[in-house]
Parts: structure tokens; sequence; C-alpha cells
């Protein structure tokens, strides 16, 4: 499994940078991670901060396609943040189901909840 880290991704607060990581496929970058593939990124990168100093937390960003069923999205969502994950981007881009009024739908849906 091969990925990219982002380091030090600053924030609209004055003075505070905050650090992250969005994990993504070197082979194909639209592929999902597993949960258990997620646990294992967080696991190491937690790993490789410490071994360098750092210790205070840290995001990791997640992006895809949430499934219409909010229930079944609830769900996705609460295994995302087991693994760690700490945001989510929806990410309808690709395709021709990503018209504008298809985006705006799914925006107006808000986040999964239980």
């Amino acid at each position: 499994m091969g990925g990219r880290l982002l380091a030090r991704a600053a924030v609209h607060e004055p003075g505070r940078a905050r650090d992250g990581i969005l994990p993504s496929r070197h082979g194909d970058p639209f592929e999902p991670f597993s949960t258990d593939e997620l646990r294992e990124v967080v696991a190491w990168t937690t790993a490789q901060r410490a071994a360098a100093g750092r210790t205070a937390p840290f995001d990791v960003v997640v992006e895809g396609v949430l499934p219409d069923d909010p229930a079944a999205a609830a769900e996705r969502v609460r295994e995302l943040a087991a693994a760690g994950v700490t945001w989510w981007i929806e990410s309808r881009w690709e395709g021709e189901a990503a018209t504008p009024e298809r985006l705006l739908e799914r925006a107006r849906q808000g986040p999964p909840r239980n």
C-alpha cells in the first residue's frame, strides 16, 4: 500500500498550524481504503510522528463517496471514525452523475446522522 502524506496544513486560525494526512493510493487514487487499511495508516503515521518527537493530535482526511442510503452512510462514517479518520470529503465529481443538481442534492442532505 503506497500513499502520500501531507503535513502542516494551515487552518484559518492566526498563529496556529495543524498537522494532517490525506492518504491516497499510488496506483489507483480512487480505490477506497478499507477501515483496516486506514487503521494501519493511522498507526504507521502515529509511530513515525512519535519517532520524530511529534505527539500532538493530527487530522486524517479521507475522500470518497458515501452510500445514498442514510443509514448505510452513517454506518460507514462510524467505521471511518473508529479507524481514526477525522475529516470526510464527499467527492462525487466524476462521471455523468456528477451534475450540479445531484451534487447540490447531496449537500442538502447534510452529514450522515444516526
